[in-house]
């Protein structure tokens, strides 16, 4: 039996091309990851008993990321850092300059910390003045303070407008004194904290004070009332009409010329301005009613020009009652 070989011939060009082919270099792109980037937060200040959001920078690595914070160092009072989104918040609860040191581990175990620090400033919490107490009644002592929270201790009080008369402002901010004049006070109260700045150093509050009248006022007399500014109301009703001050100070002022109704109209207005006062209408017994009882029989404003004996027998009667405490026993004079 014959073998057959059949054989293959390579010139020298055809070797040397076979060999460059088994050595041409294959080319691999292998996906580069960014190196890990760690930044301070992007607020940097905030205050005392105002909410606070701030978030921590980061890039590179391989997400998740988890946050920490180095050396041991904590955050301010009242913030605290969320490990998982790197958000720091909450409420600062204390003021001044703080440096905190956040670090970061992303999920290939890659770590980088700021060591530089990163500063965050906290204000003192917000200037704000509180009233005193907002009621008082005419002869008794009163003592009640205006109060100041935030901003930079200590603190300096003032009024803007009139306190009720008898009363008084002190330096640390206490108003005091016994009130003699019944009504309802508005005044700003203001303070002004040691940094004196005029936007940020400084608040005011409108305040109210209701000024009672003496549970036990003495009876004061038409002349008093006539000569005397501030009235406990604006207007009176006189039998069945309604009268404002300038018209009530008009028959105050009036000749009386026999007219009964000006007699009684006299008194009358003044028992009516004590009562509202705090006179205890009790001692007038039923003369005011009375004197209303027959001057509502007109039907019209005063003065009626009559002749009236039952008029001025009750005027008689209201006198004593608006007679500076004569049917008042103890009772409070105004000072």
């Amino acid at each position: 039996m014959k073998t057959w070989v059949k054989s293959i011939s390579l010139n020298c060009a055809g070797l040397a091309m076979f060999a460059a082919l088994a050595v041409l270099p294959v080319s691999v792109k292998a996906a580069i990851t960014p190196s890990l980037t760690l930044s301070c937060a992007d607020i940097t200040i905030g205050r005392v008993g105002a909410p606070l959001s701030a978030q921590l920078l980061a890039a590179g690595g391989t997400t998740p990321y988890t946050f920490g914070l180095s050396f041991g160092v904590p955050l301010p009072p009242g913030l605290m850092l969320n490990a998982l989104t790197g958000v720091i918040s909450g409420i600062p609860t204390a003021s001044g300059g703080f440096l905190y040191f956040p670090n970061l581990t992303d999920a290939a175990g890659a770590f980088i910390e700021f060591g530089a620090g990163c500063p965050i400033t906290i204000a003192s919490a917000q200037l704000m003045v509180s009233c005193s107490a907002n009621t008082a009644t005419v002869g008794v002592p009163y003592g009640s303070p205006l109060t100041a929270t935030g901003g930079v201790a200590p603190y300096t009080f003032s009024v803007l407008g009139a306190l009720p008369t008898g009363l008084t402002l002190s330096t640390v901010g206490l108003i005091s004194g016994t009130p003699t004049v019944p009504g309802n006070i508005v005044f700003t109260a203001q303070v002004v904290d040691s940094t004196g700045n005029s936007t940020t150093g400084t608040a005011t509050q409108a305040c109210t004070m209701v000024v009672a009248p003496s549970s036990n006022a003495c009876g004061l007399s038409p002349g008093y009332w006539k000569n005397h500014a501030s009235w406990p109301v604006s207007s009176l009703v006189l039998g069945d009409q309604t009268y404002n001050k300038s018209e009530l100070l008009n028959l105050l002022g009036a000749p009386k010329k026999g007219d009964s109704s000006l007699i009684l109209a006299f008194q009358l207005i003044a028992a009516k301005l004590n009562v509202a006062n705090g006179t205890n209408a009790a001692t007038a017994g039923t003369n005011i009613a009375g004197a209303d009882l027959l001057l509502s029989g007109y039907h019209k404003k005063l003065p009626y020009g009559v002749k009236n004996s039952q008029m001025e027998t009750i005027g008689s009667h209201l006198d004593l009652f608006n007679a500076d405490g004569v049917l008042q026993p103890g009772c409070t004079m105004p000072q």
